[in-house]
C-alpha cells in the first residue's frame, strides 16, 4: 500500500504543475493510468487551468451548436436525473443529443434523496443514470461522456470527487485524515466553485477557484454533488456477471435524506463488490465541471452524521 500512495502522490505532484496533463486527462484524451483515449474530433471550446487551482471560464450557452466527438456512442442512452425543490428548476441543463440523453427534474417534496433516486433509477430505461445537483454544471459534457464510457465496464458507479479510503467513525469523506491536505494520499477528482465578486469579476464571465482533490481513479465512496450509476451494459442480464438493477437500488439508504445518501449508498456499492470480490465499485474521474455551492454543515448535516454512525460505524473501512 506504501508503494501504491507513494504513485498517488508523485502524480499529485504532476498534475499541481504540469497543467498540459491536467487539461489532457479533463479532456479525456488520456485516462487515469495515462493510456491514450481513441481518437475523436474536437469539441466545443472549454475551460482550461491556467495556472493550478485557479480558471477563469464562462458558462457555454445552451444555444450554441455542440459538435459530437466521434468515439461517443450512437446507441447508448443516458438519463439525467435532477431532484430539486418544489418549484425550482435545473440551472445547468444538457442540452446535446436529445435523441438518446433525456434529463428529468423531479421535485423532491419530502427531503429523501435516497428513495427519490432510488425510485428514479428502477423506473429509467436509460443505459446509464446521471444524478446531479440542479447548481452542478458539466462544463465540457462531451469529455466527461468519452470519459464515462470507457470506465463502466469496470466501475458501474462514476463520480467527480471521493476518496479512496473511507472509516464510518471519520466524517466526511473529505476528512479521512486528521490534517486533510492533498498530499494525504487519500483523494481523488476535481471540482470548480464560483469564487466572490470581486474587481476581477466581469459582467460576462464567472471567476472560479478549481480544487483538485487528487488525481483520477478508484475511490470507497464518492460525493453525492454527482452521482453516475449503470443501468444496463451491452444486453446483458446481469451487471458485472452477478448484480441485477435491483442489487443496485438496495444499496440506497432511505434513513438518508439531503444529507449522507451518497456516502450511504457508494459505501454499500464498495463492500457489496469486495465482498463478491470484484475490487472497486466506484470512480472519481477528472472532468471539467463547476458546483455553485460548497455546502455548509448544519444542524440537518450533524444530525445526519450522528445516524450515519449509528447505523454504518461498527462497519469495516474500506480502502481501493
Amino acid at each position: 500500500m506504501a508503494g501504491r500512495t507513494q504513485v498517488y502522490i508523485d502524480l499529485v505532484v504532476l498534475l499541481r504543475t504540469d497543467t498540459a496533463t491536467l487539461n489532457r486527462i479533463g479532456e479525456g484524451v488520456i485516462m487515469a493510468d495515462g493510456e491514450e483515449a481513441e481518437p475523436r474530433n474536437e469539441a466545443v471550446p472549454h475551460p482550461r487551468v491556467e495556472s493550478p487551482g485557479r480558471t477563469t471560464t464562462h458558462l457555454v450557452s445552451p444555444a450554441e451548436p455542440v459538435p459530437r466527438m466521434t468515439r461517443l456512442p450512437e446507441s447508448r442512452t443516458i438519463e439525467i436525473v435532477v431532484p430539486v425543490r418544489p418549484g425550482d428548476r435545473d440551472r445547468f441543463p444538457v442540452t446535446v443529443d436529445p435523441s438518446r440523453i433525456r434529463t428529468r427534474v423531479l421535485e423532491c417534496t419530502d427531503g429523501n434523496l435516497s428513495r427519490l433516486y432510488r425510485d428514479a433509477y428502477l423506473d429509467s430505461r436509460a443505459d446509464l443514470v446521471l444524478f446531479k445537483h440542479d447548481d452542478f454544471c458539466f462544463r465540457h459534457w462531451e469529455s466527461f461522456e468519452a470519459q464515462a464510457w470507457d470506465l463502466l465496464p469496470r466501475y458501474p458507479i462514476l463520480g467527480v470527487a471521493g476518496t479512496r479510503a473511507f472509516s464510518p467513525l471519520r466524517l466526511p469523506w473529505w476528512q479521512q485524515t486528521s490534517q486533510p491536505i492533498l498530499m494525504d494520499g487519500l483523494n481523488r477528482g476535481m471540482v470548480s466553485h464560483p469564487l466572490p465578486a470581486g474587481p476581477d469579476t466581469l459582467e460576462t464571465e464567472k471567476c472560479y477557484q478549481q480544487t483538485l482533490f487528487g488525481p483520477p481513479g478508484p475511490v470507497a465512496v464518492l460525493d453525492g454533488l454527482l452521482l453516475g450509476v449503470l443501468r444496463r451494459w451491452e444486453g446483458e442480464p446481469l451487471l458485472f456477471g452477478r448484480f441485477t438493477k435491483d442489487d443496485l437500488a438496495g444499496w440506497w439508504d432511505d434513513a438518508f435524506g439531503r444529507h449522507f445518501y451518497d456516502m450511504a449508498f457508494t459505501f454499500n456499492a464498495s463492500r457489496s463488490f469486495q465482498d463478491a470480490g470484484l475490487g472497486a465499485a466506484c470512480y472519481a474521474l477528472v472532468a471539467y465541471v463547476s458546483h455553485e455551492s460548497s455546502g455548509t454543515p448544519d444542524r440537518a448535516w450533524q444530525e445526519a452524521a450522528t445516524r450515519f454512525m449509528s447505523r454504518y460505524g461498527s462497519a469495516k473501512p474500506i480502502r481501493v
